[in-house]
């Protein structure tokens, strides 16, 4: 037996004072009751306006500043030193750190979110108990950068396992006859993200 889930999609309604004038019915459809129809409409077009704005303006995707700083400390993501843009990503990263249960599609799409690669994520096994994960990126990242993406990385491994980030550039060193690979002796080593 499948459950359905009501979702509720809000509208923005710029126009309360007409539709209520639009929908007098003909026997009360006087100068006098139009006007105070319409202007009980523009009282509620006020609160409308309103609170649109507050839903709009706090949402994660819209919100900026000191909005952006609540979602982060709901989440348990500290802004730092960074804008809004790249708080944004680390607080959808947090988001999915918190829900992560530390399988290996969990932790490729958290490394993903946290350094919006270009090139992609994979991962390597490691056994008995680790695991390789590497981010291909057009440009390193910065140290501030590496050491908060280990951070989220680190709280989603899953306990007991070997975690190895490595980040590498597109088209980096390795054999000729891997097709990603710019070569044996041609192109940029990987570096070092953090391994625990």
């Amino acid at each position: 037996m499948s459950q359905q889930t009501a979702t509720t999609e809000l509208q923005h309604v710029p126009d309360w004072g007409d539709k209520g004038v639009d929908r007098l019915l003909h026997p009360w459809d006087k100068p006098k009751i139009r006007e105070l129809v319409q202007a009980f409409g523009d009282g509620v077009q006020l609160h409308e306006e309103e609170t649109w704005d507050l839903l709009v303006s706090t949402g994660l995707a819209e919100a900026t500043g000191d909005a952006l700083d609540q979602w982060g400390d709901l989440v348990g993501e500290q802004r730092g030193a960074v804008g809004d843009t790249s708080y944004r990503q680390f607080i959808l990263a947090r988001m999915l750190v918190n829900r992560s249960s530390g399988t290996v599609d969990e932790l490729l799409e958290i490394l993903d979110v946290a350094t919006q690669p270009n090139g992609g994520t994979y991962h390597q096994d490691n056994l008995p108990a680790g695991i390789y994960l590497t981010v291909e990126r057009d440009s390193f990242m910065g140290a501030a950068t590496r050491r908060r993406v280990a951070r989220l990385m680190e709280a989603a491994r899953p306990a007991g396992r070997h975690m190895t980030l490595i980040e590498a550039l597109t088209g980096a060193f390795g054999f000729d006859d891997d097709d990603d690979a710019a070569g044996f002796g041609v192109g940029p080593l990987s570096r070092l993200i953090r391994t625990e």
